[in-house]
């Protein structure tokens, strides 16, 4: 229904409207009253402000603030971490999650399997006692995802197999991280009868005699041949002892713990006794110019003025042998490791040239005239008496990673199937194969 008059000229009648009302029914003068104000009520009081615990005083001259902390119950206060929790935490591993997946048909590791061709690509469980022995050994992380599985376990890969084949005699073992002893940590101190002078480190000589006895259950059954001096050990030493327990002596002090060690070698190292293995782990912390560690003159000590360190590396060249055969294995990767020109040379040279992925011939390493190496890295590797065999360790095959994939997916861990399509993708995320990268890919990251 259509109006004969527009909504703006009906509006505008009833503005005038109003106005005439207003001024026909204005009150007299000195009577003028509000239909609103802004003064509170009077019956009606406001509530009292909470107090905010700032009280000011003031004095004649002078301002002050006084500020009421208020007092907090004993039900409500948290309780404060103890010493060393927060590192602890930090610092814990777990290696087993009891609400995933157990794998059924899962093989255990042992010397017979541990270098068997047909077993490559499989992932094999580590027993109680390896896991035991490689906890002392500190090979476990805590930033690996063991705490999502069962149980920890190995992937047999074709290094694994070659490698295998080596160690499978060993029956003494000492690995050693490099980081731990350069890093400037522990307490160091000269050794008075070297020349120049070398510095030891009793508290990681501790340590590391505490690893050897745990992760080696073997030198239980090895006694000590011979009985020590009183002048280099002044502790009395049981008759009959084994080797375990003797190491565990210099554990358990550490004033005495670097001529147990040293003792403890040329027991291993003694006519009739078992192969032995020799472990460096970061090799390129070990290679650097200096160490954290200062020497009185407040000069940087050298890594190979560490005695631990220097024993080693008499080792590694040939300097000193094992007469009893065995394995020197030092380990070094481009993660978590210092830039050490003169070490990428040597490794470069001591292993020839290279296969690059396009199929072409890659030369080794050269030194650059404009940069200075350290000398002490080419007469320890490539000046040695003996070679040093490189092997370099790629990542894992297209079969290897299919197997991993596989184990992921009866842990629980991979809810995919693993076709082939879903295979190629995932190795090519992991850039080739990389097993941190490709454990971030499929089981720490989901969509």
């Amino acid at each position: 229904m259509s109006f004969p008059i527009c909504w703006r000229c009906l509006s505008n009648a009833s503005a005038r409207s109003l106005r005439q009302t207003a001024r026909g029914s204005r009150p007299p003068t000195g009577v003028l009253a509000l239909a609103f104000s802004t003064t509170p009520y009077v019956q009606f009081p406001l509530s009292p402000k909470k107090s905010s615990g700032v009280k000011v005083i003031h004095k004649k001259g002078s301002k002050s603030l006084v500020i009421k902390k208020g007092k907090r119950s004993d039900d409500n206060r948290v309780r404060r971490p103890a010493p060393g929790e927060r590192k602890a935490l930090r610092k814990r591993i777990v290696l087993s999650n009891v609400n995933a997946f157990e794998v059924e048909g899962m093989q255990d590791v042992n010397a017979e399997n541990m270098y068997d061709g047909r077993l490559r690509g499989h992932v094999l469980g580590l027993p109680g006692p390896i896991v035991d022995q490689l906890r002392a050994a500190g090979a476990f992380k805590p930033s690996q995802a063991w705490g999502m599985f069962r149980r920890p376990g190995m992937l047999i890969r074709r290094e694994t197999l070659e490698i295998g084949k080596i160690v499978a005699d060993m029956h003494a073992e000492n690995e050693s991280k490099t980081q731990d002893i350069t890093i400037g940590h522990t307490p160091y101190t000269p050794l008075a009868s070297s020349s120049p002078i070398n510095y030891v480190q009793p508290g990681y000589y501790a340590h590391l005699l505490q690893q050897i006895s745990v992760a080696n259950p073997h030198l239980a059954d090895l006694p000590l041949s011979q009985e020590p001096s009183k002048m280099t050990i002044p502790v009395p030493i049981p008759p009959n002892i084994s080797l375990a327990h003797f190491a565990s002596l210099g554990a358990s002090d550490r004033e005495i713990a670097h001529p147990i060690f040293n003792l403890l070698v040329t027991e291993l190292l003694s006519p009739g006794r078992p192969p032995v293995f020799f472990g460096l782990d970061g090799l390129a912390h070990a290679m650097q110019p200096a160490t954290g560690y200062t020497a009185p003159h407040m000069t940087p000590i050298h890594p190979h003025n560490l005695e631990i360190l220097k024993w080693y590396f008499e080792f590694l060249s040939g300097k000193k042998t094992l007469p009893n055969g065995g394995i020197i294995m030092a380990a070094t990767s481009q993660s978590n490791a210092p830039k050490v020109p003169a070490l990428d040379v040597a490794l470069s040279q001591l292993e020839g040239p290279i296969e690059s992925p396009a199929g072409q011939a890659v030369p080794s390493k050269e030194r650059i005239p404009f940069v200075k190496y350290d000398e002490g890295v080419f007469k320890t590797l490539i000046g040695g008496e003996k070679a040093i065999e490189i092997r370099r360790l790629e990542g894992l095959s297209k079969e290897e990673t299919r197997g991993l994939l596989e184990y992921w997916a009866r842990s629980g861990m991979l809810r995919e199937r693993v076709t082939e399509g879903f295979l190629g993708e995932k190795w090519a995320l992991s850039g080739g194969g990389v097993v941190g990268e490709l454990e971030r890919a499929v089981v720490r990251m989901r969509v």
